[in-house]
C-alpha cells in the first residue's frame, strides 16, 4: 500500500501508555480535512463531502511496536465532523491485540464530513508499569482501481 502524508493519521506516533486496566481513548496526531464542499454547475447547494460513496478507498492502521511484557487490546475508531468541533464516530474496528495487529478495511464508511479523525481505544490485559508505549501508524491508503477490460 502506497500512503502519502496529506492522508495519514499517524507515521508511528508514540503513545504512553496509563498505568491501570481501565479503558482509555487517544486521538491520533493528524486529521484530514477534506475541504470546502463545492457546488456544481447549476445546483443550489453544495453536494456532500461524502468519500465513503464511490471507489473503494482503504482505511490502515497497525500496531508497530509495544513495550516489552505489555499485552494490549485496540479498537481503531473513525470520527467524522462538519467544523472542526463535534465529533460523530462513523466505524469502529474490532479488537486488535499485541504488537503486528492489523487493521485493514476495504472501503471507507459512507457518511464522511470535511474533516477525518482516527483515534485509538486501549485497555491493557498485562504488565503494568510505568514508561510503557504503542507505536502506531495509520492512514487512508490509495484506492485499488481495476484495469479496463481486467474483468
Amino acid at each position: 500500500m502506497i500512503f502519502s502524508k496529506l492522508k495519514m493519521f499517524a507515521d508511528k506516533q508514540v503513545i504512553a501508555l496509563a498505568n491501570n486496566r481501565t479503558g482509555h481513548t487517544v486521538v491520533l496526531a493528524n486529521q484530514i480535512d477534506l475541504g470546502e464542499s463545492q457546488k456544481g454547475y447549476r445546483v443550489t447547494r453544495a453536494l456532500k463531502r461524502n468519500i465513503g460513496m464511490g471507489i473503494d478507498i482503504p482505511l490502515q492502521g497497525s500496531i508497530n511496536q509495544l513495550s516489552a511484557g505489555v499485552v494490549l487490546i485496540v479498537n481503531f475508531i473513525l470520527d467524522t465532523s462538519p467544523d472542526n468541533a463535534t465529533w460523530t464516530t462513523i466505524m469502529s474496528s474490532k479488537a486488535i491485540v499485541g504488537v503486528g495487529g492489523q487493521l485493514n478495511v476495504d472501503t471507507l464508511p459512507e457518511g464522511t464530513d470535511r474533516y477525518i479523525r482516527m483515534k485509538i481505544y486501549y485497555i491493557i490485559s498485562a504488565g503494568n508499569g510505568a514508561n510503557k508505549t504503542i507505536t502506531i501508524t495509520s492512514a487512508i491508503g490509495t484506492p485499488q482501481r481495476t484495469p479496463v477490460g481486467a474483468i
